[in-house]
């Protein structure tokens, strides 16, 4: 203090002048908790009345929350506070104990936040971070005012807003959970405390990339929760634990589809998409754009133009898919050998009960005993999983878990919840799946279907296999395994070997193959792959006859040694299914006759009809037997022998003719056989003579009917060895080589991605029709040389055909989805053809700057109708304010990484963990606390947050 006197000379100014000087100071903290007992106070938040609501879990999924806001002050941070509760649950008037977990007798010290700790209705809250972290439902929360200045960034800053905060509630008596948001907003970082006279709750967290590969799991967070709270396990009364798995769809097997490759652009393909606005004809006057001031709306515009610019270099899956393949099978790995399946435990035991059990002698196994295994395998329910989609199995023991998973441990119990409202501190990050684009019907005129007409008739023609067949099924299944980044070679040798011993299975089963017609001969037209697919289901087909043939002869045996009178039996285990005629007197030894053949007779016997009899099924046969018989004939020097080698069949039918025909000739056999060859001299008699092909001293004809001996064609040896065929073909399959195994699958697949191709270009064949027909004729071509050039030739089209079709479906879906209303098919008519204008344009653009045109002068596509038509509103709401009000319904094709796309390390999402019990801390003294803890753990984040409960008074 200083003392100051005036001049004496100075009238009326001689009294003293004090000046104070006040040297107190008011730290940041203190002008904090001021602002906040103040705030507090002003909403009338005293006492405990806050946490005190009657819900259920359904509710609270539907929660809606309210809030209002009030602005304080920390040194240079400027922070909102906002009070954060649900509206529209009901407050209960007087506090009741919710699932209370060993507490005291007397809970009526504890907060009404705390009796929520023990509650489960508030687990995994879909509305709230912070309900769903700390298991509260009203709570203050501050937050940075301007994220990029104001945020509390470092721990002393975090301190001492937490030492204002429990000072400033203990002052206004204030017990609703007060929270700190700490770092960046995308962390969603909390911190907080929550405290009433008797006891203090802290809320802590964890927020970290990764977590430590011993606490990723659900016994290190229970390690944590009790070092946390410094006890040893049996030191607490009781644990209350929920889990939630949250998986990524991505990674779910079930929603695989082998009915058609992947289609579309990986990335977005659209690089930019203009609209310009264009006034013409306007006044001088009219129009005022200055610096600052413009009087030009875009909305009120005279005309309207648009264009797009796509990626040249996009890529697309379809065309990826198969380059990858193409690559596979050029590359030096594709040069070693599927690895085949492991000989499971299943196989060993019933390998045992055979040699235990001896069975019929044709029942034989042709399964194969050499098999490896693979560290590199996948799991055995994933390619189960697959293997029935590529057959059509519908097994419930063979589907996979869901998208979403939860499971309980003790009492607690999982639902899930509704769909998320805005909420105190967002909401909890949903899995949404995106709607894939489907193709609408579309209105084909005349023109659509001539062209689509023309391209079916040219992939008709193609060496593959008939569409939605097994054969198209497994190659679209072996290509999506080998394009799919987690699986590559490894799933793709699993997948083929799964494939092959499905096949046994069903061989050894006496099964038909489903996806093949049943008992139809190797269609020489179709793929070697499904050459060899149709062989094995005519191997099942003989197997069957066969042992069903055995089973007759078993009870023919067991008739005959009874004494029975034994006629011939029906020949319906044969492939006429006609009974055979009973013998007659004059020809007793006749065996398997069919009918009798027209009204000739026998050369030698006039009185005996001559009969057709029942003979082999011809030997069905594929490219590659034909192949490995005409190299077989090739190396037989002796032209004899070569003939001989080619009449087995032949000598079967001559053994059955006798059998049927006691007393015939070689002349009888030629009537039946081969009619041309018999020259008939008396039209009435019947008499002739034989042709100059069936004469000779050394004819074949004669000297194979002098060693044929009357047999039946049941008695004969089988012509078709059904055993030794699927052996043949399995041990094919089985060491095939990667590039062998792609090599027999390129034809079905490029034939598929053509069809493919098609049926999406419908819509757009004014663009793509030319380039189509091409494309088919390349394919039908690519499919008989099975040259790899030739297949790298049709990728380069495929990958033009598919970046247009893919554009125009992602330009047709943005446009259609900006409409709110239900469009005509007149108005998606007049979208579509806008949207090929618009795909065309930027073809005018490429070509216009590749030949050097003007520089800037793009091509650009009228709007005929303005703002008022389908078009121009869709472009309104996508330039000037979407009307849509949830941009997320948008429809977007599922693209082959998100179906398949993983990490193996963690195949989950999320897991979320929730647990609590009670304690007494800080001291064994005091009294049984609520105690929680939250963890979060993905690929992104490894997130902890404890709720830690104190006694204040029994410390």
């Amino acid at each position: 203090m200083a003392l100051a006197s005036m001049s004496s000379g100075e009238k009326g100014y001689d009294d003293d002048i004090f000046e104070i000087e006040d040297f107190t100071i008011v730290t940041i903290n203190e002008g904090l908790c001021a602002e906040l007992e103040q705030l507090l106070r002003k909403w009338e938040l005293i006492g405990d009345n806050g946490n005190n609501y009657t819900f259920t879990k359904v509710a609270l999924a539907e929660c809606q929350w309210d809030s209002k806001y009030d602005k304080v002050t920390y040194g240079n941070n400027h922070l909102f506070v906002t009070h954060y509760w649900p509206k529209n649950l009901q407050r209960s008037e007087q506090t009741t104990k919710l699932d209370v977990l060993n507490a005291d007798a007397s809970d009526s010290f504890l907060s009404n936040a705390a009796r929520l700790f023990w509650s489960s209705e508030t687990d995994f809250c879909p509305g709230s971070i912070i309900c769903n972290q700390f298991g509260v439902l009203e709570f203050i929360l501050l937050t940075p005012s301007d994220w990029h200045l104001d945020k509390v960034s470092n721990e002393d800053q975090l301190r001492g807003l937490l030492s204002s905060i429990t000072e400033s509630t203990g002052k206004a008596g204030c017990a609703l959970p007060i929270f700190v948001q700490y770092g960046e907003r995308e962390r969603q970082l909390y911190f907080g405390i929550c405290q009433n006279n008797s006891m203090r709750t802290n809320f802590e967290s964890v927020h970290q990339r990764r977590g430590h590969p011993l606490r990723c799991h659900l016994s290190g967070c229970l390690d944590i929760f009790r070092e946390t709270l410094d006890k040893p396990c049996y030191a607490l009364p009781q644990k209350n634990m929920v889990i939630e798995e949250e998986l990524v769809p991505a990674k779910n097997e079930g929603i695989i589809d082998i009915s058609h490759l992947p289609f579309g652009a990986a990335t977005d393909a659209i690089e930019e998409f203009g609209l310009s606005a264009i006034w013409s004809n306007i006044e001088r006057g009219v129009a005022v754009e200055e610096q600052n001031l413009s009087n030009l709306d875009p909305q009120r515009a005279l005309a309207w133009s648009a264009w797009v610019s796509i990626q040249k270099n996009a890529s697309y899956l379809m065309s990826s898919c198969l380059r990858k393949l193409l690559e596979a099978a050029e590359s030096q790995e594709g040069s070693s050998l599927v690895r085949k399946r492991e000989h499971s435990k299943q196989d060993a035991s019933r390998a045992l009960s055979s040699l235990l059990s001896p069975t019929v002698p044709e029942n034989i196994s042709i399964r194969s005993t050499n098999r490896v295994t693979s560290r590199n395998d996948l799991e055995p329910d994933i390619i189960r999983h697959w293997v029935d989609k590529v057959f059509e199995k519908t097994k419930c023991e063979h589907v996979l878990p869901g998208c979403n998973t939860s499971c309980t441990v003790d009492v607690e119990s999982v639902c899930s919840g509704g769909a998320s409202s805005p909420g105190p501190g967002s909401a909890v990050k949903n899995v949404q799946c995106s709607k894939a684009y489907h193709t609408e019907s579309i209105k084909e005129d005349s023109n659509t279907m001539d062209i689509y007409q023309k391209l079916s008739n040219i992939l008709s023609a193609c060496k593959s296999a008939p569409e939605s067949s097994l054969t198209c099924r497994i190659s679209v299944a072996l290509a999506q395994m080998l394009c799919a980044p987690n699986h590559s070679l490894a799933g793709f040798s699993h997948l083929w070997s799964a494939i092959t011993y499905e096949l046994q299975e069903y061989y050894e089963k006496n099964l038909y193959v489903p996806g093949l017609d049943e008992s139809l001969a190797p269609n020489l037209s179709t793929c070697k792959l499904h050459q060899n697919l149709q062989l094995l289901q005519c191997a099942i087909e003989a197997k069957k006859r066969r042992e069903s043939k055995n089973l007759f002869m078993q009870n023919w045996q067991l008739y005959k040694s009874e004494g029975d009178e034994f006629f011939d039996a029906p020949e319906s285990l044969e492939e006429s299914g006609e009974g055979i005629s009973r013998q007659k007197p004059d020809s007793s030894g006749a065996e398997g006759r069919l009918k009798t053949f027209s009204t000739l007779r026998l050369f030698h016997f006039p009185d005996r009809l001559m009969y057709e009899p029942v003979t082999q099924s011809r030997v069905p046969i594929t490219e590659d037997m034909l192949e490995r018989h005409a190299e077989y004939l090739a190396s037989l020097k002796n032209p004899e022998e070569r003939v001989k080698a080619q009449l087995e069949p032949l000598f079967s039918d001559m053994e059955a003719f006798k059998a049927a025909n006691p007393g015939c000739c070689f002349e009888d056999f030629v009537r039946w056989h081969s009619p041309r060859d018999f020259i008939v001299d008396d039209e009435n008699t019947g008499k002739g003579h034989l042709s100059s092909r069936m004469t000779g001293e050394d004819n074949t004809w004669q000297l194979t009917w002098n060693q044929a001996q009357p047999k039946p064609a049941c008695r004969q040896k089988m012509l078709f060895d059904d055993v030794k065929a699927a052996n043949k073909i399995i041990s094919d399959f089985e060491n095939l080589t990667v590039s062998k195994l792609i090599v027999y699958i390129l034809p079905v697949l490029f034939k598929c991605a053509s069809a493919q191709l098609v049926d999406e270009s419908k819509p757009y064949f004014a663009l793509t029709g030319d380039k189509l027909v091409n494309l088919c004729k390349k394919v039908s071509n690519c499919t008989r040389s099975n040259d790899l050039d030739d297949y790298l030739d049709a990728v380069k089209d495929i990958i033009q055909i598919e970046g247009v079709v893919a554009c125009c479906n992602a330009l047709y879906t943005q446009l259609v989805s900006a409409i709110d209303k239900r469009l005509t098919e007149n108005e998606k008519c007049e979208i579509r053809q806008f949207v090929m204008l618009l795909v065309r344009s930027d073809e005018q653009n490429c070509q216009s700057a590749a030949n050097g045109g003007k520089a800037g002068a793009g091509y650009r596509v009228p709007i005929v109708r303005g703002l008022c038509g389908p078009v121009g509103l869709a472009l309104k709401n996508l330039f000037f304010g979407s009307s849509i009000k949830n941009p997320s319904n948008r429809t977007e094709k599922r693209t082959l990484e998100q179906i398949l796309t993983g990490d193996e390390d963690m195949p989950y999402r999320r897991r979320q963990y929730i647990m609590r019990c009670g304690a007494r801390r800080p001291t064994l003294g005091s009294r049984t606390l609520p105690q929680r803890l939250y963890a979060a753990i993905s690929k992104e984040e490894y997130r902890i947050c404890l709720t830690l409960s104190s006694d204040t008074v029994l410390s």
